[in-house]
């Protein structure tokens, strides 16, 4: 088994959609979408992609990079501050590229809405000077679909929901993932390993890049179920892929036997209200462990 601990998980990315496990709605979309731009000799439409954190926005936005083949600029929307931000990248687009824009969500609204003639005519004002853009395609993400102004929602042609994923689909990421790396691991392994990972691909690499360690770190070639359980539990994780703060968050519902509302919530248990909404609430949803309620957050 390699002992090459791999930083970040590019390497574990499909370059084309046919690599891509689960979301085969999207896909298909995509590929039929693509076929046609090719056909017509233009750019592919403004596409947005909304979906739960570590879902595969990036990996899709890799593969329709690899099936155009054309340039992909990224950017994170937290960093732009101003439209001067944006220009710079405006200025590197080419006929048919694309511009990645993730978290898109959190431009601010004088970049947002000048950006409205960018993504409808291919064309911007700056300094009262009108430029012409070659056109191209961006690719908005998000994790957050009720942050982005109807204006900005309606500019995009192509919307995608990236659903989370089975626990087959998750295994056979997983699997995918360590044939990539030259990792051993069994069919059963990956089925476990995948019952932990939240539905969720990064959650999964990230799983297995720790039980790989594990294994190197304690001499064992192949990773087997009884080594997932338990370099898992060393990191506080259990099967059913409760982590440390979900049992701190379900632990103060449980204390207090009362609707609690995100603030308090935050408080008691000391974990951000963006973690708490974006991470582990939705997982504790889909579980059924807990239901909000106009009153608050109770145990189901």
């Amino acid at each position: 088994m390699s002992a090459h601990t791999n930083h970040g998980h590019t390497m574990f990315r499909p370059s084309s959609l046919s690599q891509i496990i689960g979301q085969k709605a999207v896909v298909n979309q995509l590929k039929i979408a693509i076929f046609s731009a090719k056909k017509r000799n233009d750019s592919l439409p403004h596409i947005l992609l909304l979906s739960p954190p570590g879902c595969g926005k990036n990996s899709l936005c890799e593969a329709i990079k690899h099936e155009r083949d054309v340039d992909m600029q990224y950017v994170n929307a937290a960093s732009v501050k101003n439209i001067v931000h944006l220009l710079h990248y405006f200025r590197k687009v080419s006929e048919n590229s694309i511009l990645f824009i993730d978290e898109i969500h959190r431009l601010n609204i004088s970049v947002e809405e000048w950006l409205y003639t960018v993504l409808e005519d291919f064309k911007y004002t700056f300094e009262c000077e009108q430029y012409e853009l070659p056109r191209f395609t961006v690719i908005g993400a998000t994790t957050k679909a009720g942050s982005l102004s109807n204006p900005l929602y309606d500019r995009f042609v192509l919307k995608f929901s990236l659903s989370n994923y089975s626990v087959i689909e998750l295994a056979n990421i997983i699997k995918q993932s360590a044939f990539k790396s030259k990792i051993n691991i069994t069919d059963k392994a990956c089925i476990s390993l995948a019952k932990a990972s939240r539905g969720v691909p990064r959650v999964a690499n990230n799983n297995l890049s720790w039980v790989r360690d594990f294994c190197v770190g304690c001499g064992h070639s192949k990773i087997e179920c009884k080594h997932v359980v338990s370099s898992l539990k060393m990191s506080g994780i259990d099967e059913n892929g409760l982590d440390n703060d979900d049992k701190k968050y379900l632990s103060v519902l449980r204390r207090t036997n009362k609707p609690i509302g995100l603030k308090n919530l935050s408080l008691l248990t000391n974990i951000a209200e963006e973690t708490i909404e974006t991470k582990i609430e939705p997982f504790l949803l889909r579980l059924g462990l807990v239901q909000k309620t106009s009153k608050g957050r109770i145990l189901v």
